[in-house]
Order: structure tokens, then C-alpha cells, then sequence
């Protein structure tokens, strides 16, 4: 989808990501798309954490490498379940922005101690 990129370039910031910005620009794609580049983003970060294997998104090496060493572990897996939970309502009414900027917002706090 067309902002796929602006996407990924605001999951490389980690707990910089300016999801209000992001959210701003991503959220007239389709959720399902949103939130498979969500989950391979985690299921790297955790993969690179865990194995210092990336699967998804070789391209973003360094990004990766650099977000999974300031990423808390535990508050990752919470986000892993988020996501998932998310994927459960993805095609509900509830507003497509206010679910990504949520979920931009919580990614942020993965960051935090």
C-alpha cells in the first residue's frame, strides 16, 4: 500500500516515532495492511532480539538492530498480544485512525523503562 514506506520509516524510530504524523498519513489504507506491516515489524524486532535473525524487513537492518536493543522485551510481547487483539477487530467500525494512533502510541511505550 502506497505508505507502506512512511510506515516502516516511523516503526525505525522507535520510541522517537512521531505517530501522530504517522498515523496522519497511513491511516486511509486498508487495517489489514496497516497491521501486517505491524506485526512483521514486531516479529522482526523480536527475532533480532531473541536470534539476531531478520525475516521481514532485511532491507531495514540497522533500524531493526538498533530498535530491538531499545526495545523492553516483556513490554514487546505485550505489544505482540495488542496487535494480535487488534487483528481481531480489524474490520470493525471503530475508526481506522484512532486504532492506528493508539497502537502507534503504545509501540512508542516499548521503548520506555
Amino acid at each position: 500500500f502506497p505508505s507502506h514506506d512512511i510506515l516502516l520509516k516511523g516503526l525505525s524510530e522507535g520510541g522517537q516515532v512521531n505517530w501522530l504524523a504517522v498515523a496522519e498519513v497511513v491511516h486511509k489504507s486498508p487495517m489489514p495492511d496497516i497491521l501486517l506491516v505491524l506485526e512483521r515489524w514486531v516479529a522482526d524486532l523480536m527475532s533480532q532480539q531473541q536470534a539476531g535473525l531478520i525475516r521481514y524487513y532485511p532491507m531495514r537492518q540497522r533500524a531493526l538492530e538498533q530498535c530491538s536493543k531499545n526495545a523492553r522485551s516483556h513490554k514487546l510481547s505485550d505489544y505482540w498480544k495488542a496487535l494480535l487483539d487488534a487483528r481481531r477487530h480489524e474490520l470493525h467500525a471503530l475508526a481506522n485512525r484512532v486504532q492506528i494512533e493508539a497502537l502507534l502510541i503504545r509501540y512508542q511505550e516499548v521503548f520506555k523503562d
